[in-house]
């Protein structure tokens, strides 16, 4: 009876170890996934930047997920539907703002592959404004945004990278 409880025990541990290994290599397999999902997204130099949280300048940082604020990036047009809270420098009509919200082609357009992610810069000028994007993608679900403007203050957004939407 001893031996059989031990030989049970044994089987149980062998059972476990192989589920732990099945958990790691298929954690790891979707990791690999979406990395060259990343890497795809960022050959084509089309993507977009769903953004989940927005940090204001001296500001608590606010919840925006599930309010579709986003940036589509492409290297004919980079078009922007972000919130914006902070202060304005001037050009800004009290009430009238409506976000960070612009488009234009960009100027000065780099994707360039890091160690753990890529970075991308591009500058976009409006008729009212210059904006300079600043982008680090890590992963699919890793991603963070900060745009400066001439009229505004810095504002960065955290999110996540995603295949445009058409």
């Amino acid at each position: 009876m001893k031996k059989f409880a031990i030989f049970c025990g044994m089987l149980l541990l062998l059972v476990v170890g192989v589920s732990a290994q099945e958990k790691d290599r298929g954690s790891s397999q979707e990791f690999q996934r979406e990395e060259e999902m990343l890497k795809n997204l960022m050959e084509s130099g089309k993507f977009e930047f769903l953004a989940e949280t927005v940090f204001p300048m001296g500001q608590p940082p606010k919840n925006i997920v599930g309010e579709d604020y986003s940036i589509s990036f492409s290297s004919e047009k980079i078009t922007s539907v972000l919130p914006f809270y902070g202060s304005a420098h001037r050009g800004m009509i009290l009430g009238k703002d409506k976000g960070m919200r612009f488009h234009g082609q960009p100027e000065n357009f780099h994707i360039e592959r890091r160690n753990e992610g890529y970075e991308i810069s591009a500058t976009v000028k409006t008729r009212d404004d210059v904006f300079r994007i600043s982008l680090t993608a890590k992963s699919l679900g890793n991603a963070s945004l900060s745009i400066s403007s001439n009229n505004r203050s810095t504002i960065s957004y955290q999110g996540e990278i995603v295949a445009p939407s058409e």
